[in-house]
């Protein structure tokens, strides 16, 4: 009975998200090797959960300053939480607009972790629409969580990028000659 109620929810969960969940959990999983990359590639998942983040809170301007308020220290606190997280230690080609990065499970638990909050929220709504207005508080609060980590992240990577020195890497997919090291932190 409960198995198959959860494959109904799971069924009815439109494709957009699977498809979704399906690039971030691959890209998770990459980060868990060192790795190099473009620089602009470096933004690709940052960028998207904070477009999730902001489009929370625009869809939700009208609950009012309590869902500005919580959104709003949401993002305090996960930027703080990004900033302390974020990478450290990269290997930088300037010249080729190169970025190599540790290997770490940071960036799988946090992606996986963001999701799971969204689509558990969601699903809670949907089942329950008498909780709606306080599941949408909720829901607002993890969208500031997950735009303000990642606004975080993207301050410390500017930042350690700006201070990496130069090296010489090799793009993904050629030799492995010039190829990041594995690097300090392991914070990815």
């Amino acid at each position: 009975m409960a198995f198959a109620y959860v494959l109904g929810i799971l069924g009815r969960t439109p494709l957009w998200i699977w498809l979704f969940f399906a690039f971030v959990l691959l890209r998770g999983l990459g980060a868990t090797r060192p790795r190099v990359g473009s620089l602009r590639g470096v933004f690709v998942v940052p960028g998207l959960f904070m477009a999730w983040g902001a489009l929370c809170l625009a869809m939700r301007l009208f609950a009012g300053e309590p869902a500005l308020a919580a959104w709003s220290c949401a993002v305090a606190v996960a930027a703080l939480l990004g900033i302390l997280s974020g990478p450290r230690s990269l290997a930088v080609d300037r010249r080729q607009g190169l970025v190599g990065r540790p290997g770490s499970w940071l960036p799988l638990a946090r992606y996986v972790a963001i999701f799971g909050a969204h689509y558990a929220l969601g699903v809670a709504a949907v089942l329950s629409p008498e909780r709606r207005e306080s599941l949408e508080l909720w829901e607002i609060a993890v969208s500031g969580v997950s735009f303000g980590y990642f606004a975080g992240w993207t301050a410390r990577f500017v930042r350690s990028y700006r201070q990496a020195p130069d090296a010489t890497l090799c793009r993904p997919g050629t030799a492995r000659t010039g190829r990041a090291r594995a690097l300090g932190n392991g914070a990815a």
